[in-house]
């Protein structure tokens, strides 16, 4: 199941603290460009076009072996630039450890239990409501029919049109947004 709009903000604000910083460049792939997480491992820096406003998989990255190119939106442009780039630009986007790390970040963000394509279904379903294309989302996911997008990853009951437009608008509006929690409190 995707994300609720809090639960994406929760996992950000662990995400974007100073400690946790060189894991966000990976989260922000998964979670606004649907890339798988054993995906986002095997990604280099050089295959990030922002001049193409792409991101290239090759065969050799991809779970299928299909080789995709999928959309750098603007708030997956505005995420990178605020996250450390690590430098070199042939290294890997997710830094050592990552597989520690991103537990961690998960257990402090509140997830006990997690699936490995969690941010994959958040993507496709903000995606949905979003540009209302299933066409290009099952370009994007390098899936060969929209059959497994309709019947597995959208699912829509938990997030509004609303919601949709926040996650893929401005990053500074998504996460001021104020969560239902802090209302409460």
């Amino acid at each position: 199941y995707p994300l609720t709009l809090d639960q994406v903000r929760r996992l950000l604000r662990v995400v974007i603290r100073p400690e946790h910083s060189c894991c966000a460049p990976a989260v922000g792939l998964m979670l606004w460009a649907g890339i798988r997480p054993n995906e986002v491992e095997r990604l280099r820096w050089t295959d990030i076009r922002v001049e193409h406003n792409a991101i290239v998989l090759t065969a050799e990255h991809t779970k299928t072996g299909g080789a995709r190119q999928v959309t750098l939106h603007p708030i997956l442009q505005e995420w990178l630039k605020k996250t450390p780039w690590l430098g070199m630009l042939n290294s890997r986007i997710t830094p050592r450890a990552w597989g520690r790390r991103w537990k961690e970040i998960r257990l402090l963000a509140g997830f006990k239990k997690w699936s490995p394509d969690t941010l994959r279904h958040t993507f496709a379903s903000y995606h949905i409501l979003k540009f209302r294309d299933f066409a290009q989302l099952q370009l994007e996911m390098g899936h060969a029919s929209t059959d497994l997008l309709r019947t597995r990853y959208i699912s829509l009951d938990d997030i509004t049109q609303a919601d949709a437009d926040v996650f893929w608008g401005s990053l500074s509006r998504l996460l001021a947004e104020p969560r239902k929690t802090d209302l409460d409190e």
